[in-house]
């Protein structure tokens, strides 16, 4: 399942939907009571983005908008002066929602160091969410968005 997003000024943005399975509870079994920190994948209540509070399944709905805002905001023309290889290129982005909804821990990793910061520039500027809550605790969630490029 691919998504294709059309950004301000035209440029293509592909979001490959697959990439989003959730892994249940059950395929990995992991005790997260103790902790403070948990992965998407794995947290009983996931954050809740703003516009997600009357979700039926509101996990689906955060992955959805944060897709939607990255496809909308990401500025994919900076690719086309960077000297990369046309296709298809990734940037993976791993963040943490903390215990109050706020953005924290950016990180990217991707074929140009400008893409990376772009990245970085995008899931900073998330709004705040809802926390998620693991045992009934406010507890910060751990995040990875694969960002799909075209460059043309």
């Amino acid at each position: 399942k691919l998504k294709i997003f059309v950004s301000k000024d035209g440029s293509k943005f592909l979001q490959n939907l697959d990439e989003w399975q959730f892994v249940t509870k059950n395929n990995i079994p992991k005790d997260y009571s103790n902790t403070s920190e948990v992965p998407f994948s794995q947290i009983d209540q996931a954050p809740i983005f703003p516009g997600c509070e009357e979700a039926e399944n509101q996990r689906e709905c955060l992955v959805q908008k944060v897709t939607m805002y990255v496809g909308a905001n990401f500025d994919v023309g900076i690719s086309k002066n960077l000297g990369l290889a046309k296709g298809l290129k990734k940037v993976y982005v791993q963040f943490k929602i903390d215990k109050t909804g706020k953005i924290i821990d950016v990180k990217a990793r991707g074929p140009h160091k400008d893409l990376e910061t772009e990245a970085i520039r995008v899931i900073s500027s998330l709004p705040q969410m809802q926390p998620g809550e693991e045992n009934g605790k406010k507890v910060a969630v751990k995040y990875t968005l694969p960002i799909t490029l075209v460059v043309e």
